[in-house]
This record gives structure tokens, sequence and C-alpha cells, in this order.
């Protein structure tokens, strides 16, 4: 399905062949007959105006490939940087996500080091107070 740039480019087209080829030149009659003077006949020189509007529609018809072209090469842009903004929340939920079970893992940690640290510290002061006991009965 031609776009709608081919269309406007194909009518831009036609209407430059229109005024050239009511530009292009008559062959004059010199005869009363209206017979033409030229050997050629009466089309040659309409040939190269239709030449022209051949080179034309074939100029035409390769912009409005290379236009079609740019336009499929631009959603295809489009496209690929969809997929990489969705890949990109992906890895960053996915990171979150690890963020978030690093800081567990560390809350963990540090509660454990700190019960280990309390159960020590309760060990120490256990031992004191039996060694404080022990040699206020030892003494008598």
């Amino acid at each position: 399905m031609p776009s709608a740039n081919a269309t406007r480019h194909s009518r831009t087209a036609s209407a430059c062949a229109r005024r050239w080829t009511r530009r292009a030149p008559r062959p004059s009659s010199c005869s009363p007959t209206g017979a033409t003077t030229s050997s050629a006949g009466p089309n040659a020189l309409r040939r190269p105006a239709v030449q022209l509007l051949h080179s034309y529609h074939g100029f035409v018809t390769r912009l409005t490939q290379a236009i079609e072209h740019q336009d499929r090469v631009v959603v295809q842009a489009e496209r690929q940087l969809e997929r990489a903004a969705e890949t990109l929340q992906q890895q960053e939920l996915r990171v979150a996500s690890v963020l978030k079970l690093i800081e567990r893992r560390i809350a963990e940690i540090e509660k454990t080091s700190a019960q280990r640290e309390q159960r020590a510290l309760d060990e120490l002061a256990s031992r004191a107070a039996w060694n404080r006991l022990a040699a206020a009965t030892t003494r008598f």
C-alpha cells in the first residue's frame, strides 16, 4: 500500500510532466496541407518529453522507496528502543530485588553477631559472678 508521501510524490511528478508536455515546442507546418517538414515525424519532439517523464517517474519512485525504507528503519529503531526499555526495567527490578536481599542478609548477620556478643557478655558476667562468689566463700 503506497504511503501518503508516495502518493504526494507521484502527483508532483505527474504535474511536472503535464507542465513539461505543455511547454514542449510543437512541430511547425510549412506546407498548406499541414504536413511537417521534419523527416522524423510528429512524435519526434515529444520523445524527449516522454523520456524526461520516465526519468522523473524513476526518480520519484526511487525517492519514494528511500523514504519508505527510512520509515521502516525508524519503526524498527522504535521497537528496538521499546525492547531495550523493557529489558532495562526488568534488570532494574532484579537489581532492586538483589539489593533488598542483601539488606536482609546484612540485617540477619548483624542480628546474629549482636546475639553472639550478648551471649559472650552474659557468659563473662556469669563467670565473674561465680568467681566473686567462689572468692567470697573460700576466704572463710
